[in-house]
């Protein structure tokens, strides 16, 4: 072997025999070499899966002389060492001899080159990870140790059926939403890695379509005819394609691929099949994972707002001498979407409001609270009960987005005399009740938001020692005549409050839970009732 030439007219000594730590052995085979074989024609070499960030390196050493210390712990600052290191016991001095590149500038190119690496490996794991997570076809994105967790898991699956038929690599193929391409999700030994161009269309796919028809199909050499016409998406000598796939939804195919050309068996098939079906268990497993973290988060966002509901909520307690109050909520839906309150007004007078959004959907609870935001924003002002309605309906309609309608009662009453008015709109019904029997106090009109000119019930009252006045929703008493099983009629409410007075009034909300606890909630159930002793 002749010396090779060095700039500066220098020659690089040649040893002979060197050990294999003396020299840095690469395995790239120059171009003038070539192989002869025997082997078929059908038969096509695939090299073995290899890293770009290796090959460049050991391209770099050979051109520069130098290469990385594997050794040397900081990443970020890359440690050069000769790419030749010759024993001085073989009688030539190494030490007069340097690479072909100085070492400062071979260092700022490592440097720069290693960066670039870096990044691309980066970009490599991210691609990765981002493939796992289309995989799972889920809508919420899951933690990044969780996409290399399940990124890993369905490289295991493949690389097990790998080893069990024998094969050199594999890879599953997912179809997109129109279902006119396949993409590339998974690989085990394939030369390329995860790229964005691994997509390629369902047209002309024969093979895929015939796995996806029959379940699983084998093709013993793809180099020759069938090879053609199968259409295998990497050029190896044999494969297998199975289907992935649940309850007759196809979702894509799995292939694993031989680089000899062989006779595959039915256990072979059987293989590919289970790998295929471990494979759509791992996506169902994870799709159920994600919708049931995500069920649990949406029911804790709704426990948080309806305890926000609760503590917007008065306390029982008596408001002035002779005067007591208590209130009641149960909510049919994750979200209450009616209300109660009461206040003492600056001049002296007793309020109280029982209010439900005329809604089925979850933005009843947000139409609640406008209708609420609305009664404390004007509740400071000296208003008649009916001004107030008005009040609440111009807000409804300002900020109205959609339709939105409330049922709402307000009550004003004097604790001196017990006299006051009532105004009412919508379903929200009242009644004053006594150990002697009952009166009804308003009648249901359209809710407030239906129109521009919205007409209200507006009454007067006068609640003598003993009486007590009690206004509750829909869901808790029917209109007059309507009798059902979660409801109460008048009569029976009133009969009701009018026993648990003989008590007390503390005693009205107790008993009317203990009548209600059979009955399913069928709509919000809110009442207050305002006494005097």
């Amino acid at each position: 072997m002749e010396p090779r030439g060095r700039p500066g007219g220098k020659e690089r000594p040649t040893l002979s025999n060197p050990s294999a730590e003396q020299i840095h052995v690469t395995r790239h085979i120059p171009s003038y070499l070539r192989l002869h074989t025997s082997e078929p024609a059908s038969r096509q070499q695939v090299p073995p899966a290899f890293d770009e960030t290796a090959t460049f390196w050991q391209r770099y050493s050979e051109v520069t002389g130098w290469r990385l210390d594997h050794r040397q712990r900081q990443a970020s600052r890359p440690r050069l060492l000769p790419a030749v290191a010759l024993d001085p016991m073989a009688g030539v001095d190494e030490y007069l001899e340097s690479p072909a590149v100085p070492r400062e500038t071979a260092e700022a190119l490592a440097t720069a080159a290693h960066r670039i690496t870096t990044r691309l490996c980066d970009a490599m794991e991210t691609i990765r990870l981002q493939d796992a997570e289309l995989t799972a076809q889920a809508g919420a994105l899951m933690p990044v140790q969780r996409r290399a967790e399940f990124a890993d898991k369905l490289e295991a699956i493949l690389q097990d059926a790998i080893e069990a038929t024998g094969c050199d690599a594999g890879a599953v193929y997912l179809m997109d939403e129109e279902t006119t391409e396949l993409r590339r999700r998974v690989q085990v030994g394939l030369p390329e890695p995860h790229s964005l161009a691994s997509t390629r269309p369902m047209r002309g796919a024969l093979g895929d379509l015939e796995a996806l028809i029959n379940g699983v199909m084998s093709v013993d050499d793809l180099g020759g005819l069938e090879g053609e016409i199968w259409n295998s998406p990497e050029p190896f000598a044999s494969g297998i394609c199975a289907a992935v796939g649940e309850d007759d939804l196809p979702l894509g195919t799995l292939w694993l691929w031989s680089v000899q050309p062989r006779s595959f068996e039915a256990s072979h098939r059987a293989v590919a099949r289970l790998a295929a079906s471990h494979s759509v268990s791992e996506i169902a497993r994870e799709n159920l994972s994600r919708q049931q973290q995500q069920e649990r988060k949406a029911k804790a966002t709704l426990r948080s707002a309806s305890s926000w509901q609760e503590r917007q909520l008065p306390v029982a307690m008596p408001l002035a001498k002779g005067w007591t109050a208590d209130g009641w909520t149960e909510a049919a839906m994750p979200l209450a979407k009616s209300w109660f309150t009461w206040d003492i007004l600056p001049d002296g007078t007793i309020a109280a409001v029982v209010a439900e959004a005329c809604s089925q959907e979850l933005d009843a609870a947000m139409i609640a609270a406008t209708a609420r935001a609305a009664f404390q924003s004007h509740s400071g002002y000296p208003l008649r009960p009916r001004q107030m309605l008005q009040r609440i309906a111009d807000t409804l309609w300002q900020t109205n987005s959609g339709q939105q309608l409330v049922s709402l009662l307000y009550a004003r009453i004097d604790p001196e005399t017990g006299e006051g008015a009532v105004a009412s709109a919508g379903d929200v019904q009242a009644l004053v009740c006594s150990r002697y029997g009952f009166r009804p106090v308003n009648t249901a009109t359209s809710p407030l938001g239906d129109r521009l000119d919205d007409t209200f019930s507006e009454s007067s009252i006068h609640l003598l020692s003993g009486e007590t006045l009690f206004a509750c929703t829909r869901g808790l008493m029917g209109a007059a005549g309507e009798q059902t099983s979660s409801r109460l009629s008048q009569h029976q409410l009133a009969q009701l409050i009018s026993e648990a007075l003989e008590e007390g009034p503390s005693q009205i909300l107790p008993m009317l839970r203990r009548r209600l606890t059979t009955p399913p909630v069928e709509a919000d159930r809110t009442a207050l009732f305002l006494s005097r002793q």
